[in-house]
Order: structure tokens, then sequence, then C-alpha cells
């Protein structure tokens, strides 16, 4: 009856939840006033088609596929249940994310990864090709860095570098990349400005949904260490409907779960096993996720805890001395990927001083956040889960005295205490302790009790439904970009004057063939492409003398930046205007009138197909 009591609970909590982020009647449900996620109408709901069918048919599945009873007899194989977990991961978020867009989600992910709005790793990463210089003038370089690369160390933008380094020493695999992705963001010059491999190199981020797919494994694993095999499994099972796992797409954030589960994974072998040189493993995983973020530090904290918790309950006490020793290994394992940094130039306290510094000045309540931190943690756990997961702690406290204790539930829950009070999350949303959360799932699972398969399938239709509703109405990443901008007006295109090499055409010219000194010569050329451009080329239109010496000149993006090059599309003719100043002192006589295009940041003129550079419109007269 226990079950049904909470899955009453959880499905009155989570309806009244839904109701009121649907209508927006309730502000507060989105966060405090110092910081709130973003409620939105969608334009449209005519693509939410598509979240649903996915919802719907992986909820038939959890219902089939789950165990049958306590003793963890099961329909399929455990490995074809964890694949079929581990796709449905990025499945679901790139079905949800079609509600943003029609190319399935696959913009949206570029989006995420290019904007320093909602990340900026890939921005300071992605541009570097001197990595030894990156890392020893890091800490140097915080402050002229995104807003979240202040406060991290250097572990994602060195992912960044790497990749583009590969890519760079592939072009053959960039190439076709960089095609596909450059279109999403034409416009954006100081993207476009970068080359294929750094271009490329934001599949790394673009992989995150599928590479959250590969949590399940270690999830089961250390699910089935601490609750049995049935539990492990429905754990798998509900791991993509997790609202801070479905709604994040591409935030590293949830990725940092794996390190926490194998920590965890390690610790708890290293105290079953009673071998202490587990340790060094579990403190590995602890420090390496510390190079990526250092809230990650936290897993410390609550490995620390699991061991001491795990350690009071055993009725076969591991000799103390041996869990000082494990102490010591986890310690080396932690601090040996801050030694190798080191090698590096990586002044470990440097960046921390500067990422502590920009941290700490949030500014906001202490109060507010001791309420709004573990709301948002538990909301983003999934409002079922969380109703579950009180129901289970809450057990676990009224057993505490005698064992066997429930050490998962018990550990987290004086952990979470310590980091909601300590003040370390203040001001800070769930995103960042997402790496606890595979943590909290674990302990949530229903079990040991009567309608253990009705409680299971009703949590996860719950969680369905926040997650659909969530989707629809909240903005939880936001990445302050926008669409390419409408193409011009096309024009009849005329007979080609001159093709360029990467893609543009000249197909016509039309300027006066007399000028006046003290007035404007304007020039109307009619562009269209062959190919898409890679770059965003310069157009110039230059006035010469006789010796070729130049008197007047309009070097500018196509239309003012407003269509730039690497939007051009082949078959499409537009026209662009540019505008020539005459000197007042110009001596009159004949000029010729030359095009080119020439890309910035190199000041690289553009080569013809047939060759040279430039082409000669024609000539002016320019009288008195």
């Amino acid at each position: 009856m226990r079950n049904r009591r909470l899955l009453a609970v959880a499905a009155g909590l989570t309806i009244l939840y839904a109701l009121g982020v649907a209508t927006n009647a309730v502000p507060a449900l989105r966060g405090p006033q110092e910081w709130r996620w973003p409620y939105v109408i969608p334009g449209s709901f005519g693509r939410a088609w598509l979240g649903a069918a996915v919802l719907a048919g992986y909820l038939a599945l959890i219902h089939w596929a789950q165990p049958r009873e306590e003793t963890g007899r099961d329909r399929i194989p455990v490995v074809w249940l964890l694949l079929a977990a581990g796709l449905m991961t990025p499945a679901l978020q790139l079905a949800l994310l079609y509600l943003d867009h029609r190319d399935f989600g696959l913009y949206q992910l570029f989006y995420r990864t290019v904007s320093e709005l909602s990340g900026g790793f890939y921005n300071v990463g992605a541009p570097v090709t001197d990595i030894r210089a990156f890392l020893a003038d890091f800490a140097g370089q915080m402050a002229s860095y995104p807003v979240h690369p202040q406060r991290h160390p250097p572990g994602l933008p060195l992912l960044f570098a790497l990749a583009r380094g590969f890519f760079d020493a592939h072009p053959g695999l960039a190439q076709p990349i960089a095609a596909y992705l450059r279109p999403a963001q034409c416009h954006n010059l100081g993207l476009m400005n970068l080359p294929d491999g750094a271009i490329a190199a934001a599949t790394l981020q673009m992989a995150v949904p599928a590479l959250l797919g590969f949590v399940v494994w270690p999830l089961y694993v250390f699910g089935r260490q601490t609750y049995g095999e049935a539990v492990a499994r429905r754990a798998a099972l509900l791991w993509p409907l997790v609202p801070s796992v479905a709604l994040w797409a591409t935030r590293w954030n949830q990725l940092y779960g794996a390190f926490t589960l194998l920590a965890l994974v390690f610790a708890h072998r290293a105290l079953a096993r009673r071998r202490p040189a587990w340790f060094l493993l579990s403190g590995l995983a602890a420090g390496a996720s510390s190079f990526f973020s250092f809230g990650n530090v936290v897993i410390v904290l609550f490995v620390g805890l699991y061991a001491l918790v795990y350690w009071l309950d055993d009725r076969e006490r591991t000799p103390f001395h041996r869990l000082i020793v494990g102490g010591i290994l986890f310690t080396v394992g932690a601090v040996l990927p801050w030694v190798v940094a080191a090698a590096y130039r990586v002044n470990f306290f440097a960046v921390w001083r500067e990422a502590m510094g920009t941290h700490l000045s949030l500014g906001r309540s202490y109060v507010v956040w001791l309420f709004y931190h573990p709301y948002d943690f538990f909301v983003f756990l999934g409002i079922p889960l969380a109703v579950f997961w009180a129901g289970r702690t809450w057990d676990a406290l009224r057993h505490w005295r005698r064992p066997p204790r429930d050490v998962l539930a018990l550990s987290f829950l004086i952990g979470l205490i310590i980091v909601v009070v300590s003040g370390t999350s203040q001001g800070e949303v769930a995103r960042v302790w997402a790496f606890l959360m595979p943590l909290a799932l674990l302990v949530a699972i229903p079990r040991g009790e009567a309608a253990v398969r009705p409680a299971f399938t009703g949590i996860a239709i719950l969680l369905a439904l926040q997650l659909f509703v969530a989707n629809i109405f909240l903005r939880p990443v936001s990445t302050g970009l926008l669409d390419p901008p409408t193409p011009p007006a096309e024009v009849a295109p005329g007979e080609e004057l001159a093709r360029w090499r990467d893609g543009p055409e000249l197909l016509s010219a039309s300027f006066p063939q007399h000028v006046d000194r003290d007035d404007a010569l304007t020039v109307e050329l009619v562009w269209s492409a062959t190919a898409p451009s890679a770059r965003p080329y310069t157009v110039f239109v230059h006035l010469v003398d006789k010796d070729g010496r130049l008197v007047a000149q309009d070097d500018r993006l196509p239309m003012s930046g407003a269509w730039p090059t690497t939007c051009w599309r082949p078959g499409e003719a537009f026209m662009d205007v540019q505008t020539l100043a005459i000197p007042d002192d110009l001596p009159p006589g004949e000029y010729r009138l030359l095009a080119g295009l020439y890309w910035l940041p190199e000041l690289v003129r553009l080569p013809l197909v047939d060759g040279g550079d430039v082409v000669e419109l024609g000539e002016v007269w320019v009288g008195e």
C-alpha cells in the first residue's frame, strides 16, 4: 500500500506542477526572482507530436521490459535492456528538440554548442592551435573568457582544442561536417571565419546526448551493487526520462554523473572486498572529473560519506587502518590528473582562485537558496522520483540505528544537506549538481513492497508527462542565437561575368558610364553561387586610373553583412549595391572599375577559376 500512496501523492503534485508551468499561474515554480527558468509559449504545437510519440513508445517498452518481480527475472537480457535505454537517451532528446527546429534537433545541438550564452567552452577551445601555450596561459586569460569558462578549469576547452587538432589533421573528414553545419549559422561571422577543423570540433559537444546513453552502464553496475538486480534495471530504464537528462541536451553536467558512479563503483568494491587499492581508481575518477568542473569536487564528499556509512554498517568491519590507507590512495588518485596538468604548466591554485572569485561574486540570497536549490534539484530529478526518494529516505532514517542500513540513501541525504547549508550552492540551479542525479534516482526506485510494478510504471508515465509539458513551456537552455536571415529578393540572372573558387559568381554589373566629381558612383552587382562558400568574403569594388592606382573604393560584406557569402545558395541570384564616393580633387578622365572578393582576417584575395583575382567591369568617365 505504501507504494500506491506515494504514487497518488506523486500524481497529484506532478499534475499541479504541469498545470502551473503550462499556464504560468505560479511563476515561482520556475525559480525565485533572483534567477528564474525562462517561460515561453511556442508559436506552434505542430511538431510536438514527435516527442509525444517517442515518449509513448518508450513507456510501452518500459512497461513490458521491467523485471517481473524482485527476483530480477525479466523478459529481455540485461544487455539489450541497457542498449535500449542507452539509445533512447539521445533519441528522446532529439525528438523533444524537434519542437523548436524541423531538422530533428541537430542544428539545435550546434546552436547550444557554439553559443557563448549556453556554454562558451567551444568558443574558448576551438580557436586554439597551440595547446601548450593555451594551458600555460589559462589562468591569466580566464577573466577574458565567456561567463561559464571563467568559473571552470581548462578541461572542456582542452577537449575542443584536441578535437580541432584531430579534424585539422583529417581535412577529408572535417570538410563535409563543416559544410553541413555552416548553413545553420551562416550569418555568424565570427563563427564562419573559423576553419573547417574548428567548425567540425563542435561535434564533440553535439555528441553529448549520445554519450549520456553510456551512463546507463555504470548506473546499472552501481545499482546492482547497492540495491540488487531489479532496482538496477529499473533505474537504467528511467534514466532517459529524468528531466535533467532529457531537457539539457549538450550540457556536460549530466555526463559528469558517469564520474560520480565510477568513483562509487570502485569505492564500493574496495569496501566490499576489503581491498583498499580500489580506492586509487575511485580517486582517479573523482580527480579527472574536477579537471572539467570544480563543482565535481563535491564527488569527494559523497564518496567519503558513502565509505563512512558503509563502514559503520558493516558487521564484519574492515580494520580502520585499512580505511585510512584507502583514503590515502583515494587522495593520490584524485590529485594525479592535476599533477599531470602541472607538467603542462597549469597552476591549479591560480585557476581555482580565478574560478571561485567569479563563482562567489553572484551575490544571491543565502536563505532563498536554502529552499530553492534543493527544490530545483528535485524538480529536475522528476517530481514523481522526488516523492519516492523522500519516502525511501524517510524509511532509511527510521531504521538508521540498526543494520542493514540504506547506505546510499543516508550518505546522499547527509551530503545534500552539507552542500545546501554550506552555501556552496547559493544562487546555483540543479544543473550544477546534475552529476548527483544518478544517486537520487537509485534511492527513489520503488522496491521491497507490493505493487512495485504498477508504481514503477506510474512513475514512468508521470515523468513523461512532466517532461512533455516542461519541454513545451520552459527553455532550460537559451542560446541567444538566431536562425539565418531571410534570403534577399531574387532577381533575373544575367550572363556570367566571372566565377571565383569556393562558389561565388558574378552574373552582371550595372553602373553609369559617366559620373561627376563630388558625386557617388552606384554599382549594382547581381551575385549567385555555384556551391556554398566556406568563408564570409568581403566584396570590393575599386576605381583605378590608367596606371592601376586606386582612386575610389567600396569594400564591405554583401548587403552590408546581411547576406554573407556563407549564406549564398547555389542557383539563387540577388542584387547587391555598392557605392563609391568620388574624390572632389580627382582629375577628369577615364577610369577602370574592378571587382573581386577577399577574406578579411588574412587580407587574401579569392582567386578566379580561370586565373587572376580581379574582374574588370568596364570603364567610367569622371567629369568636372
